[in-house]
Order: C-alpha cells, then sequence, then structure tokens
C-alpha cells in the first residue's frame, strides 16, 4: 500500500534550545484514486498535524501565519527556488558546499519557517545554514496562485417569485458539474441560464457540463415559503503550486507542482416569502368580488411549468448516494516511482502532473452532497476540496474529495514544554 511521509528531511531548530524545534522538510502524500504523489512543505513551525482533521484547498488569507504577513509572497518564492525545484546538486553549489537531499529540504523548510514563523530556523550545519540565509535573502514577492474553483458572489439572497443570481464560475479547469440543495429543490428552485431556461434536472444536478465564466441563476417559484439552500460546483481541476491546504484545527500545508484534485465550491441562496395580495373586496351590494372567485383563486396558484420536467428526474447512475471517487478513473501517469518516491530527475512540476479529466458529472457524484452546514469557510473563500485527515496509532488518513492519502510519519514534534 502507498503511504505519504517525510520523504527528506532533518531536524530544524528553532531557536538555541536543543529540544526547540521539530524535524522538518519535504511532505510526499500518495493518492490511490488514481494513483499520484503530492508535494507540499508546513506553514506553521508552531502546530502539528492534528490526526483526524479535516482539509481543503484554501486560500493566504485563511492560513494564520500568511494572513497579513508582507513576507507571504516570498514564502512561494522559496518554494519554487527550494528543493526540489531546483535540485539538491545545484543547490550545492550556489551556496559552495555539498548538501543532501535530505539537507535541501530541510533548508528549505527551515527558510519557509522563518518567514511564517520568524524563528531561527537552522540546521547547525554550515552548508545547510547558508542555503536557508540564501533563499531567505533572494526571496520576492510571488503573487498568490488563482482559486481552482470559485463561485462568486458567496451568498446571495431574493424573494420568492424571482431569479437570484447571477452566481459567476470560475475554474482552472475546463468544466465542471453543479448541484443545487435537495431542500432547494424540493421547494420548487431550479438552476438557470441569463435567458432562464433550466439548466437543472429533478434532483437539482446539472444536466450539461458548465465552464469557466458560465453565470448559473436559481429561479424560486412565487408561492415558495421563505427559504435556502446551497449551490455547489465540483470538478477534478489543476490545483497550481503555491496553494495551500487548511483545516480549522491543524497544521496548514503549501502545494509544490502543478496537481489535480476533485474541488468543490459553494455559495448559499435564501429568498423571502412573496408579498402576500390584497384581501378580497365586498361589492356595495354585499357579494364578494370576481377576484375571490374559486376560479380566481385557483389561477393564483404557483404555476406548475415552474417546478422540474417529468424528463428531468434523475437516473439511478446520477443518485447523490454514490460513493466518492467511485467514479475517477486511476491515472497511470502519476502512478509512483517506487517505494523511495520519485527519482530526482522528476521536477515536482510534473511529478503530480494531471492525469485526463472525468466528466463534470462524474466528478459531481464523487462530491459530497453540498448543504447549507457545509458551507462554512467555501463559502467565505469560494473555493475547497474535500480533504480528510483521521489516526490510527499514528497513522493519518487524508481524503482529497474521495481520494485517499496516508500519512504514516508525524512529520514534527513538540518542542519541550509546549
Amino acid at each position: 500500500m502507498s503511504i505519504s511521509r517525510i520523504l527528506k528531511g532533518e531536524f530544524v531548530f528553532f531557536g538555541d534550545g536543543k529540544d526547540d524545534g521539530a524535524r522538518g522538510g519535504l511532505m510526499e502524500m500518495r493518492t490511490f484514486d488514481p494513483v499520484a504523489s503530492v508535494f507540499g512543505y508546513s506553514l506553521d513551525a508552531r502546530s502539528e498535524m492534528k490526526l483526524g482533521s479535516p482539509y481543503e484547498v484554501g486560500r493566504w488569507s485563511g492560513v494564520s501565519t500568511l494572513k497579513g504577513n508582507a513576507d507571504a509572497g516570498r514564502v512561494n518564492w522559496i518554494l519554487r527556488h527550494g528543493y526540489p525545484t531546483v535540485s539538491f546538486e545545484e543547490l550545492g553549489a550556489i551556496v559552495q558546499g555539498e548538501l543532501t537531499r535530505a539537507q535541501a529540504a530541510a533548508a528549505t523548510q527551515a527558510a519557509i519557517w522563518r518567514l511564517t514563523n520568524h524563528v531561527k530556523g537552522v540546521l547547525n550545519s554550515p552548508v545547510p545554514d547558508r542555503l536557508v540565509d540564501y533563499l531567505v535573502s533572494h526571496a520576492v514577492d510571488v503573487e498568490e496562485p488563482a482559486a481552482p474553483l470559485s463561485l462568486t458572489p458567496a451568498t446571495v439572497t431574493g424573494s420568492a417569485g424571482s431569479v437570484l443570481g447571477p452566481i459567476g464560475i470560475a475554474t482552472t479547469g475546463d468544466q465542471v458539474g453543479g448541484l443545487l440543495a435537495p431542500e432547494a429543490v424540493a421547494a420548487g428552485a431550479v438552476l438557470t441560464d441569463r435567458a432562464g431556461n433550466v439548466l437543472s434536472d429533478g434532483s437539482g444536478r446539472l444536466t450539461g457540463p458548465a465552464k469557466n465564466g458560465d453565470p448559473l441563476f436559481v429561479k424560486v417559484p412565487a408561492g415558495a415559503d421563505a427559504g435556502g439552500g446551497t449551490v455547489g460546483v465540483a470538478g477534478y481541476v489543476p490545483v497550481e503550486a503555491g496553494s495551500v491546504l487548511v483545516s480549522p484545527d491543524s497544521q496548514p500545508l503549501i502545494l509544490l507542482g502543478l496537481n489535480k484534485f476533485h474541488t468543490i465550491a459553494r455559495a448559499e441562496v435564501s429568498w423571502t416569502a412573496a408579498a402576500a395580495s390584497p384581501s378580497p373586496t365586498a361589492t356595495p351590494s354585499g357579494s364578494v368580488s370576481p377576484s375571490a372567485s374559486p376560479s380566481a383563486s385557483a389561477s393564483a396558484r404557483p404555476s406548475e411549468s415552474g417546478s422540474p420536467s417529468a424528463t428531468g428526474e434523475p437516473t439511478g447512475s446520477a443518485s447523490p448516494s454514490t460513493r466518492p471517487g467511485e467514479s475517477v478513473p486511476p491515472s497511470a501517469t502519476n502512478r509512483p516511482t517506487g517505494p523511495g518516491g520519485p527519482s530526482e530527475s522528476v521536477s515536482p512540476s510534473n511529478s503530480g502532473s494531471p492525469s485526463p479529466s472525468p466528466s463534470p458529472s462524474a466528478a459531481l457524484t464523487a462530491a459530497p452532497t453540498p448543504t447549507p452546514s457545509t458551507g462554512g469557510a467555501l463559502a467565505s473563500t469560494g473555493a475547497g476540496g474535500g480533504i480528510r485527515v483521521a489516526a490510527v496509532a499514528g497513522v493519518g488518513l487524508l481524503l482529497v474529495g474521495g481520494v485517499l492519502l496516508l500519512v504514516v510519519e508525524r512529520h514534527r514534534r513538540r518542542r519541550h514544554g509546549a
């Protein structure tokens, strides 16, 4: 079984105390479906990876050590000019000494920690410490990569009988699938395009793929009670180097190379009930006005044409009960090279190179059904991809949109007294 671990690393000292530090270096995570390796570094020297915590593809603003940090862009430069983007031999030549792979990786991690946590960040070895100094002193700002998938705005409001939107889709992928939450579908809401054409079936799923720049609208029947729901889009999309994985209670990570993750973005929609029509007015003779007649009352009911058509009923293959990951085919191009990790000649930019994307409907089937309770940070960041961490006797499990990764080795230990 493939595992994830600190592929190369050594102890990094935060201060002058011999126990004030952590083992740091290049982290490798291997997915199972499809088989691929993902590489990255820690963004917080003072926190641990807590097993059992959820992770999502996030934004720098969601990382405490990057938010408001003037050096955030310099961290991205170090990622692109440290190990293994640049080989350990080349880095040794730059600092005029010999380096091992482990020293090059630990020095790259130490340089990142100097900027994120402002710790001493040394290995107490001359050549790797010169590399730390070189990376930090030469680092310049490199902007944050675009979000791999987002919906804008994150919140849309309106009233029953109106069309809510537009909700714009932005993605680095070719196409994505979409879904309207069951509670909104039960209220008679449907997804439409700008012209009002219904795009969703009876289960709330988009009947065709959506692309970057496409707008989505939510049409709500006039007779609907006040309510709301989630609009979700999902796809197997490229995630660029410098993107981060965030968790509410575990250590943030920054990713190397170009990877493809099953990613989800959500927006919340809500509506109020339509204003009540005026009460029937009695005629001078005491008879009820025509507006109160049974036939008129019947005609005032919400139009049946606002409900999903019978032809839009979901098929068995599109059922939300489909288990995550079943529809994503393995990628031969992303298979690990062996138990020792990738060869030195393979750069991070292609070690996790994207495999052909499954169809948007398959990607959405692999995604958990969006619900209001799971919007959370995703609604504010506009990007997300489910990554879960669980633990059994020190073994962590990371789930990337239904793709399993294992973390067998904790990447750091607490300093004494911490």
